[in-house]
């Protein structure tokens, strides 16, 4: 059953609220305007709060929360550039989610090392069969998973000192900011959508991807 036309989407470029069915009668390009303007809304505005501000002071000591939030917006984010190929096949949540964390650091997308993997055998007896593979793929596993459904972490654990990320190779696990890690993916965002602005080929993936993702979501 397709939401209901009066239902909220978004702000439309006028800062005015429009509902589903204003957008559903916007062209291809429209609503991919409308829907940028709805994530950066609905999802950016509201999660910035957990942040910090210009002065790099947090608004609210929420650590965990901004954890938490930063990937389900990774989530929402695979879902519109990584769900769909060209012959419209949906890929998993670990494949879109991973896809958008490899565009964080491209150690993220590297093969795990061979010292890393054997500490981490010691934390997850079973990895292997876990199908981890790359920080991506651990980071997804131990870290989206398990703060999602149990509220904490298995080889990938928070900090608030002043880096990105690290790991200790030797007991195989990872150390993300989370604060970092929130402001990476508005600039990951950022970047996705503006490549998607200046794909003028059909079949850029991209494209066929977002395009495919609105029209699901306003069937």
């Amino acid at each position: 059953m397709a939401i209901p036309d009066n239902t909220y989407f978004g702000p439309n470029q006028n800062k005015i609220g429009q509902n589903y069915g204003d957008v559903r009668r916007q062209n291809t390009e429209e609503q991919l305007v409308s829907l940028e303007l709805r994530l950066r809304d609905l999802l950016i505005k509201q999660i910035d709060e957990l942040g910090r501000d210009d002065n790099d002071e947090t608004k609210v000591f929420s650590p965990f929360p901004l954890a938490i939030s930063t990937c389900v917006a990774i989530d929402a984010l695979g879902e519109v550039f990584f769900k769909y190929d060209k012959k419209r096949t949906e890929k998993n949540q670990q494949y879109t989610f991973t896809s958008v964390l490899n565009k964080f650091d491209k150690s993220f997308s590297r093969p795990l090392p061979k010292q890393f993997k054997s500490g981490l055998s010691n934390l997850i007896s079973d990895y292997k069969s876990e199908n981890i593979n790359s920080r991506s793929d651990l980071i997804y596993k131990t870290f989206r998973n398990s703060l999602m459904h149990g509220y904490k972490a298995r080889a990938v654990y928070i900090t608030q000192e002043n880096i990105e990320w690290s790991e200790n190779e030797n007991d195989g696990y990872l150390i993300i900011n989370p604060y970092w890690f929130w402001e990476r993916f508005k600039l990951v965002f950022d970047k996705l959508f503006n490549d998607l602005k200046e794909a003028h080929e059909e079949n850029n993936p991209y494209k066929i991807s977002a395009h495919y993702y609105v029209k699901k979501l306003l069937e």
